[in-house]
């Protein structure tokens, strides 16, 4: 059951989703719920993840590593 200010809306495949204006939320109900922690232990991650890219390739991620 929709709250007074929530919009219920249907596609062409009868999927439901739910609107909430006054949020600016949109919810499918078909779309699968995240869990927090589900990777911990699974993954590493570097040390230097963010740490700045070489410029040779930060020019192919725009497009100049071609020029060369």
């Amino acid at each position: 059951m929709a709250a007074e200010d929530e919009e219920i809306l249907r596609d062409r495949l009868k999927r439901t989703a739910a609107r909430v204006p006054e949020l600016g939320l949109s919810v499918a109900s078909g779309a699968p719920r995240r869990e927090l922690g589900r990777l911990k232990g699974r993954i590493e991650i570097a040390a230097d993840f963010d740490a700045p890219l070489p410029d040779e390739l930060l020019d192919d991620f725009e497009g100049r590593g071609a020029e060369k």
